[in-house]
């Protein structure tokens, strides 16, 4: 969901709501995965193959949609064409598009089903995210191995968010799949640039935990939180959008979130 479809606070608490959603759902299912060999030079996820059936993420599709039809009424004539669509093949095919972040697949499902072209996205996204995740924790060991930069060694999303922790360290985290994996503190996460020339930190005034890490050599940029001086722990995610200034004052000073070509 946009801001056009809700104001930033409700869209926030939207998101806070579904996290907690996630999180029952993360005690609730078992994700099994095929057991294979992974490659070093990609992001793991699209390669994994996930066993059982698929009615549990049926469930979750389900209970995000009643969730949705609570807080925007507005929206469940598109809810209610969508739910008449989601046989057991639809589902298999929901959740494999999202795995692979297949955006095409879902525009033509909105423009098919005459609903908005973000609702089927942002549905498949909200549910599979809890595969997704337990798949990265069943896959520390394999994505140890990863030799992938620019982007993250899990999902292959930008890695558009670090952390400073207890130990001063700087952590890429994905608010995707909350993988996470260190970094140098200086440096380009897109390009590994160190060049103290071309790495510009830009700190908004009053936000001493803030900062923006861009790189002048690819034009990325990527956000860093001091998360010692923080009173409350949030996910990755919602620490994601919760510092959404932080990626309108790099885009005016003309930089951009994984435009580059990977790194390997």
């Amino acid at each position: 969901m946009t801001v056009d479809q809700a104001s930033s606070h409700d869209y926030l608490q939207i998101q806070k709501d579904l996290v907690t959603m996630q999180e029952k759902w993360m005690e609730q299912i078992n994700v099994q995965l095929v057991d294979k060999k992974y490659p070093v030079n990609a992001p793991l996820l699209p390669e994994v193959e996930f066993q059982g059936d698929i009615q549990s993420y049926k469930q979750c599709l389900l209970e995000t949609m009643e969730y949705l039809e609570n807080q925007r009424p507005a929206l469940k004539p598109q809810l209610s064409i969508i739910k008449e669509k989601l046989t057991e093949e639809n589902c298999r095919k929901w959740f494999e598009a999202a795995i692979m972040m297949n955006e095409f697949y879902f525009e033509h499902f909105a423009e098919e089903s005459e609903v908005e072209k973000w609702l089927p996205v942002f549905l498949a996204e909200s549910t599979s995210r809890v595969y997704i995740r337990q798949a990265v924790n069943q896959l520390q060991e394999e994505l140890s191995k990863s030799q992938v930069k620019g982007c993250c060694p899990a999902c292959g999303e930008p890695p558009r968010l670090a952390i400073v922790g207890k130990n001063g360290g700087k952590e890429l985290v994905c608010p995707r799949c909350y993988y996470s994996w260190k970094q140098k503190k200086i440096s380009c996460a897109y390009c590994d640039n160190d060049d103290h020339e071309q790495i510009i930190i830009m700190k908004p005034e009053g936000q001493e935990r803030e900062q923006i890490i861009a790189c002048d050599c690819c034009k990325n940029y990527t956000k860093v939180i001091d998360t010692r001086v923080m009173l409350e722990k949030l996910t990755p995610e919602i620490l994601d959008l919760t510092t959404i200034h932080l990626d309108y004052i790099a885009q005016e000073e003309g930089y951009v979130l994984g435009e580059e070509e990977l790194t390997i």
